[in-house]
């Protein structure tokens, strides 16, 4: 199974002193911004060169099921939006840039388990070392351009071969913060293997990958469905490489979240740098540049949505940064549901001993009708009790009841979209009063 996390780090000349660092300190910040999702996939065909005898040996791989200590990259390497300088490589063929990774085999790009983000795998899967193998990094080149090379060399893929697999490499870039696998297939072929290529990050969805669909020469890559599948063996000197785009003096917001309560949602992101932000809303499906409700300014990365209809929602996210930095790109679209809402605040008024006022409220009540359930105290409200549908009021007059009688109702709701509310509204009991007999009505006989 696989994750590749290529990171961005700027490229620039040191000759030109220190009014050219502090730009390149300042772009690379920009470049932190870049979304996994937003890299782009380049495969070539390349060559497989292994590492030299002089090359670091990592032991603790070669063990089943483990991973390294952390390991130093050798330079600033940015993934994800975060700038890092060391990582732990796994037996199962992936490096982290969370120094709390765990091994791990379950290789599920779009939402594995979170102490493995963020990572770069160029096959995750449950591999395992042979009498041959070795597991090894080396940093070449000079600054500003050095590239770290971890290699994987003579893998059983998966643990049940009977041989060396497959060798591969990841490769991270300084300066272009590319990343690269590079492989080539050894003497036996796959069993029972079922891995994911690819780049994984913070968060999860689709801000928050890139899955290889399969290893053949041309793949194409997702962030929308992962392939955890993949049982072809790259061939020899086969290159997938990933690029962070030229960065945005405008951020563009990330990581969106949401959560309802009622008829109110409440969206979350976050976003490299500062400014304020407009949110975009409408139906699942919706074109933000066409159509949907906007939310803004608002000076904070949350924002609360009020009084919505019950269905599926999408919303985006635009910073509007200040000068001549404009605004950025709408975000990737997060979602969210709004479910009929369940009455509120039941009461029982206006007492005869044979009628009750049933009264109730509900946040949403356009096009939405009601189902009153009814009967004598302790009734099971899904199988028994007297059910009046099609009530368009949040008020209602029972007649012909008994008096003196002890009586519980409960509320459903159902709304325009075809949807109800999951449970009832209730239970409320309320009691009849006694008949009183009028002055010229005899009481009875005195004792």
């Amino acid at each position: 199974m696989n994750k590749l996390l290529p990171m961005p780090l700027l490229k620039f000349s040191w000759r030109f002193g220190g009014a050219l660092l502090a730009l390149t300190f300042f772009l690379m910040g920009l470049t932190a911004q870049a979304q996994v999702n937003t890299y782009s996939f380049v495969s070539s065909s390349g060559t497989f060169t292994p590492l030299p005898a002089t090359a670091t040996n990592v032991p603790d791989v070669l063990a089943d099921d483990d991973i390294s200590g952390v390991l130093p990259i050798g330079f600033t390497f940015v993934f994800d939006g975060t700038p890092y300088t060391s990582f732990i490589a796994s037996s199962n063929g992936f490096i982290s840039f969370n120094p709390n990774a765990t091994d791990e085999s379950f290789n599920e790009l779009e939402s594995g388990i979170a102490v493995q983000r963020p990572l770069v795998a160029p096959l995750w899967d449950d591999i395992a070392n042979s009498t041959s193998s070795r597991a090894s990094y080396q940093v070449t080149g000079t600054a500003p351009t050095r590239v770290l090379t971890f290699e994987w060399l003579n893998w059983r893929w998966s643990y049940s071969a009977t041989g060396p697999v497959i060798s591969f490499q990841v490769k991270l870039y300084e300066g272009s913060n590319r990343v690269e696998f590079v492989y080539r297939p050894e003497a036996n072929p796959p069993l029972n293997a079922d891995a994911s290529i690819g780049l994984s990050g913070v968060g999860s969805g689709i801000d928050s990958f890139l899955s290889v669909s399969d290893g053949v020469a041309n793949p194409v890559v997702s962030s929308v469905s992962s392939n955890d599948d993949i049982a072809q063996s790259p061939a020899a000197g086969q290159v997938y490489a990933f690029t962070p785009p030229v960065p945005s003096l405008c951020p563009t917001p990330r990581n969106l979240t949401a959560s309802v309560s009622g008829v109110t949602a409440t969206v979350n992101w976050t976003i490299v740098g500062g400014g304020n932000f407009t949110v975009i809303y409408g139906p699942t499906g919706f074109n933000p540049a066409t159509s949907g409700t906007s939310v803004g300014p608002v000076a904070t990365t949350t924002a609360t949505i009020p009084n919505l209809a019950p269905g599926n929602y999408q919303f985006y996210v635009r910073q509007n940064c200040a000068g001549a930095a404009g605004s950025s790109p709408l975000s990737s679209a997060g979602g969210f549901s709004v479910t009929c809402p369940t009455p509120t605040a039941l009461a029982a008024t206006n007492l005869t001993n044979t009628t009750a006022t049933l009264e109730w409220n509900s946040p949403v009540t356009a096009g939405a009708t009601f189902t009153i359930i009814y009967g004598a105290l302790g009734i099971d409200p899904a199988t028994e009790g007297t059910r009046l549908t099609g009530i368009n009021a949040t008020t209602y007059t029972l007649t012909n009841l008994s008096a003196a009688t002890n009586y519980v109702f409960y509320v459903v709701q159902a709304c325009s979209d075809g949807s109800t509310s999951t449970t009832p509204a209730g239970p409320v009991s309320f009691t009849t009063p006694l008949t009183v007999p009028s002055n010229d009505e005899p009481c009875g006989a005195l004792a």
